[in-house]
């Protein structure tokens, strides 16, 4: 995983069914986020795959996580045999934490950060602001009440708590998820931080979370 999440600990993409009991069977996994909402197009109901896991493996921990609000979810997949259950609505803080305490490792966070952002293909376009958070060397999530979808571009420029000098960065969105309060949170990979911001920005790292 990216710094400043689980330092130490590697994650596996598992997209299907397939791809999930393969993981399942790698006995180096300690745990499994299961989206719930994402078992792919042709797959048992997500409970059921839950199942499936836990005939297979007893020894992991298995946090299931859903976008709905149905009530009897949390319940189900417990039955199932997931052993933590996480609303996508609570957000990735939430999920940081509790992967964090399964896992027994410090949950390591920095400071939210103000972010300003446009879109660099749009003439003219003004800025926006957004607030930065979950911060590390390659990726860092941004909050707005904009959706921008996987694969725009985006410029940004922020201040690092203790500096005076402005980090100026192209950034690409992986993800976007939004929240209940109609937000959107957006995780952004750097495309082009320059070797002199890079470095302060490591810097900074070291500083911030060093230690917990």
């Amino acid at each position: 995983m990216k710094r400043g999440l689980l330092p130490g600990f590697r994650a596996k993409l598992a997209n299907n069914e397939n791809a999930i009991k393969d993981a399942v069977e790698d006995r180096t996994l300690r745990a499994m986020l299961f989206d719930l909402d994402c078992v792919g197009e042709g797959a048992a109901d997500g409970i059921e795959v839950i199942q499936e896991i836990r005939a297979l493996r007893a020894d992991i921990v298995i946090v299931a996580m859903t976008r709905s609000r149905e009530h009897s979810i949390p319940l189900r997949a417990s039955q199932a045999g997931a052993d933590e259950f996480v609303s996508k609505a609570e957000g990735r803080e939430a999920l940081m934490e509790t992967a964090a305490r399964i896992l027994d490792v410090p949950h390591r966070r920095t400071t939210r950060i103000t972010v300003f952002y446009s879109t660099p293909d749009v003439v003219g376009a003004k800025e926006s602001l957004g607030k930065g958070v979950e911060l590390s060397e390659g990726v860092i999530g941004l909050e707005t009440t904009k959706r921008y979808e996987p694969g725009s571009f985006l410029q940004l420029r922020f201040m690092l708590q203790g500096e005076r000098a402005e980090h100026i960065a192209g950034a690409r969105v992986l993800r976007v998820m939004e929240r209940a309060d109609q937000s959107y949170l957006h995780t952004l990979e750097f495309t082009d931080l320059t070797v002199p911001d890079r470095r302060r920005l490591n810097e900074y790292l070291d500083r911030a979370l060093g230690g917990r």
